[in-house]
């Protein structure tokens, strides 16, 4: 009996193993097909990126994307071939992201989801298409998560420049933004977003509004319904516009400037600046706005009169009015400026010149009226055709007649108003010679200054008459051709040809005027001899 029960027991032992076995495979087999380490729901993606910027900044970054959770930033490691990649300036965002797509058809912004934390790190070794990124990392949970990318093309993208950005409000509050569009990019290869990122500084609060466009719309229409801007502008947050163009295989990024968004509900049109990444309003109050761009203070080489500090860069604008009518134009400016700052213009004709006399400032001095007149004030073609050019900013008074704007300088008036251009060859030749020998002493210092001060109104003249300018390109000549031998040989051997020119042709001069005075005695003692005879 006693053997009998043993066999039993060892029969139902064997059964009994069976069963926990089976019981522990299909557990295994179970949290290897169903088991997340890092909980789905709570990662959205990871990318390594080739980022592009539109002030020239290239680098590789790192992104990773949440929905809900926290990541260890001790804990991030990334990985290619086996080797792990240095990473630095690991970022965090918390900010409420509103993920949308832009019809342009019917002009709706459809939410698809919301996002609410990422994280994003600088890849600090160059970026190899066809390497497989690996990413591993732990959240605060203790939860792993491990994931491959590859970066499998570096792609040169188009530049959308922020200058192009033009929007403002309607009259409900929403937002009209269009920018220069691209239509010769294959959809299937690249994608556009639009960014509309607001800080809150006092609640610590962000909003992120990204948009799926079209590549070749070049405009989205954000209804308040939406984001009310003025409300949330009111509350203190500070919206900044731009445009983010990808590859469709997220291996490469390109950003536009990022540019601060301001609410003038009574603006016509708000545009960037090209001094710091702000916006101003324009409202015109006589006239048509037909043209508008931002202009660098960097591209205008003139030094004549050139203010001290061009804050906002420089507008340039074409206006339509009555053919010989007066213009008026608003700008609403970012900021109050303080009262050392004037209004001034710059034309190709007129070079710089204080415009205050016709810019209005109101009390708070963060609006400006000025008043054009075609063919007159502030019309740069100086002529009554109906349209009025006018290239103006503030700025602060120049501290001396003539200030360079760290290249060549300014071009010479009447030299360029005898050679049509101040890219001719002779006119460029007067202002090397300018810049290398005048500007470097008291006394050239003086006469430019002079001749600075008092060319502009010959320059005017002398251009408006063909006969006159033929005449002056004649007297330039021999100039020019002194001063490119100064610039080539220096002054002291230049001066010795001009002692040895002026020497050889007095001797020349007077050798041939004994033989012409020699030759004219002879004819007159032949004429005298005939008539005596």
């Amino acid at each position: 009996m006693i053997i009998i029960k043993l066999v039993t027991s060892c029969r139902e032992c064997r059964k009994m193993k069976k069963i926990l076995l089976i019981f522990l495979m299909t557990l295994l087999i179970f949290i290897a097909v169903f088991h997340d380490p890092v909980r789905a729901h709570d990662i959205s993606y990871f990318h390594v990126q080739q980022h592009i910027h539109e002030d020239g900044k290239e680098y590789g970054k790192l992104w990773i994307t949440f929905e809900d959770g926290f990541l260890n930033e001790n804990d991030i490691s990334l990985f290619v071939n086996g080797e792990e990649v240095s990473i630095s300036k690991i970022a965090f965002s918390s900010s409420n992201q509103i993920l949308a797509t832009y019809d342009v058809i019917d002009g709706l912004v459809n939410i698809r989801q919301h996002l609410k934390r990422g994280y994003s790190a600088i890849v600090d070794e160059p970026l190899i298409p066809g390497d497989v990124y690996r990413l591993e990392c732990i959240d605060t949970d203790g939860e792993e998560y491990s994931g491959e990318f590859v970066f499998s093309s570096m792609t040169n993208l188009p530049i959308i420049p922020s200058s192009s950005f033009r929007y403002f409000f309607n009259e409900n509050g929403d937002l009209n933004w269009s920018w220069d569009s691209l239509t010769d990019l294959n959809p299937q290869a690249f994608s556009l977003q639009a960014y509309i990122m607001g800080v809150n500084e006092t609640e610590k609060d962000t909003i992120s509004l990204i948009i799926d466009v079209p590549l070749n719309g070049g405009y989205v229409d954000i209804p308040s319904s939406v984001l009310d801007f003025a409300e949330l502008i009111a509350r203190g947050y500070v919206f900044r516009l731009h445009v983010v163009l990808y590859t469709s295989d997220h291996c490469n990024r390109y950003h536009s400037r990022r540019i601060v968004m301001r609410y003038y509900p009574e603006a016509e049109i708000v545009m960037p600046c090209t001094v710091g990444n702000d916006s101003i309003g324009l409202r015109s109050e006589m006239g048509t706005i037909d043209k508008l761009s931002a202009v660098s203070p960097e591209t205008i080489s003139e030094g004549v009169n050139r203010p001290e500090d061009l804050k906002l860069g420089l507008i340039s604008m074409s206006i339509s009015v009555p053919v010989a009518g007066t213009g008026k134009l608003t700008v609403f400016l970012p900021l109050s400026l303080p009262e050392k700052y004037r209004w001034y213009k710059y034309g190709e004709n007129s070079g710089w010149q204080d415009y205050s006399e016709h810019a209005e400032f109101n009390a708070d001095r963060d609006q400006v009226t000025l008043t054009f007149v075609d063919g007159g004030n502030g019309d740069d073609d100086e002529a009554a055709n109906g349209v009025i050019l006018d290239p103006s900013g503030p700025g602060t008074s120049p501290t001396s007649v003539y200030k360079s704007s760290g290249g060549s300088g300014g071009g010479c008036f009447i030299a360029t108003a005898a050679f049509g251009s101040g890219m001719e060859r002779g006119v460029q030749v007067l202002c090397q010679f300018r810049d290398a020998f005048l500007l470097t002493n008291p006394m050239g210092k003086v006469f430019v200054q002079f001749y600075y001060a008092h060319s502009p109104v010959a320059a005017k003249f002398i251009a408006k008459h063909e006969v006159l300018r033929a005449l002056v390109r004649c007297c330039l000549l021999p100039v020019i051709i002194v001063c490119w031998l100064v610039l080539k040989l220096g002054y002291i051997p230049v001066l010795v040809i001009i002692f040895l020119t002026i020497v050889m042709t007095s001797v020349a001069s007077t050798i041939l005027l004994k033989s012409m005075r020699s030759r004219w005695l002879s004819l007159l003692d032949t004429a005298s001899e005939f008539f005596t005879r």
